[in-house]
């Protein structure tokens, strides 16, 4: 009898690389452009049916300018006893205000005008009186 031939080893799997990370992964925003259409946008149910076209969370690198308490009627229990950080974002001149949780209190007292913070943020509302974008962070 002819003897079996040894089975090829099975090549080993490279594992995948991990994907950098690119802004490309979050649904940026081109604010200049949202806010041309919130400008134009006349009605409050027009800007609410906007917000909703921006349902998922982007990165936001904001320049910090001002820290305040969270005061807000009707928001949710998360937020309450928060900080709201205003700032500036690369190729945006208007403000940006960011919602923060209670839980991110210290990291936000900690940090001071001019630092650079990187939050995950969904757009939550449309301040048309200060001409501000509202966002809200995990």
């Amino acid at each position: 009898p002819e003897p079996e031939p040894e089975p090829e080893p099975e090549p080993e799997l490279e594992p995948e690389p991990e994907p950098e990370f690119k802004k490309e992964m979050y649904n940026a925003l081109d604010l200049n452009q949202l806010k041309e259409r919130f400008l134009s946008a006349k009605l409050y149910r027009e800007r609410k049916a906007l917000i909703t076209e921006y349902d998922k969370y982007v990165k936001v690198d904001l320049i910090l300018h001002t820290v305040e308490n969270t005061l807000a009627v009707g928001l949710m229990e998360d937020f309450l006893g928060g900080r709201t950080i205003c700032g500036k974002v690369e190729g945006f001149d208007d403000l940006l205000a960011i919602r923060c949780p209670k839980s991110l209190n210290e990291l936000i007292d900690n940090s001071k005008r001019g630092d650079l913070i990187e939050l995950d943020a969904i757009l939550s509302d449309y301040n048309i009186a200060r001409k501000l974008f509202i966002f809200d962070t995990k």
